[in-house]
C-alpha cells in the first residue's frame, strides 16, 4: 500500500520540502552570480543556463499545464442528476471500502442537495434494519434509487422490489497516478452503474 510505504512517506515529508527548495535556491544564486559577472562569457553562460533550465521545467510540466482532470464530468453529472426528482435518495451498493459511491455521493450531497449513502456488508440485523428504514422513507414520501456498481455486495432487496431505470456512463480523462516516476500519460476513465427505483415496501 503506497500510503504506508516508508520511502514514499520519507519523500513527501523530508525530500520534497527540503531538497527541492535547496536546489531551486542554489540554481537561482548560481544564475545571479553568473549574470553579475563583468566578463561577457560568464553572462552568456548564465543566460544560456537560465533558458535551458526554464525550457526543461516547461517541458516536464506540459502534462500538468495542458491536462484538466474531470473536465467533462460536471456537465455529464448535472445531466444525470436532472433525471431524478427532488425527493430522491440514492443508495450505492458497493463491496470495496472506497468506490464509485464515495466519489458520487459527495457532490450529490454538497452540490445538488441530494441524500446519498453507500451500502456495504449488510447481513442479518443490519439488512433488516435497512429494510425498515427504506419502508419508513417511502412512507415519508421519498423516492429511493438503488445503484448497483460493477462490484456490489449481495443485495438485501428482492428483484421484485426493484424497477430498472437506466444505466449511466460518466466518461472523462485524468493524468495518470504514479509514484515511481513523473506522470505523463492521459488515462480515459469510464464510471458506469445500473440504477433501480425501489418499489413500495410494506414496513414490518
Amino acid at each position: 500500500n503506497i500510503r504506508s510505504n516508508g520511502i514514499h512517506m520519507y519523500a513527501l515529508r523530508r525530500y520534497v520540502p527540503i531538497v527541492i527548495p535547496f536546489f531551486v535556491l542554489s540554481a537561482i544564486l548560481l544564475f545571479d552570480w553568473l549574470l553579475q559577472r563583468s566578463q561577457t562569457i560568464y553572462r552568456l553562460a548564465g543566460w544560456l543556463l537560465l533558458m535551458v533550465w526554464l525550457a526543461v521545467i516547461a517541458w516536464s510540466s506540459r502534462g500538468f499545464l495542458s491536462q484538466t482532470n474531470y473536465q467533462t464530468m460536471p456537465a455529464q453529472f448535472e445531466s444525470l442528476v436532472a433525471q431524478f426528482p427532488e425527493n430522491a435518495i440514492f443508495l450505492f451498493n458497493q463491496a470495496r471500502p472506497v468506490d464509485l459511491g464515495d466519489h458520487l455521493s459527495v457532490p450529490l450531497n454538497l452540490i445538488y442537495g441530494k441524500h446519498a449513502f453507500t451500502v456495504q456488508n449488510l447481513t442479518g440485523p443490519q439488512a433488516d434494519l435497512l429494510m425498515q428504514t427504506l419502508a419508513r422513507w417511502q412512507e415519508e414520501g421519498w423516492e429511493i434509487y438503488w445503484v448497483e456498481l460493477s462490484e456490489p455486495n449481495p443485495s438485501p432487496l428482492a428483484p421484485e422490489n426493484l424497477s430498472f431505470e437506466s444505466t449511466f456512463e460518466l466518461r472523462f480523462t485524468v493524468l495518470e497516478s504514479t509514484y515511481d516516476r513523473k506522470p505523463v500519460n492521459i488515462q480515459s476513465i469510464l464510471w458506469t452503474a445500473d440504477i433501480y427505483r425501489l418499489l413500495p415496501l410494506s414496513q414490518p
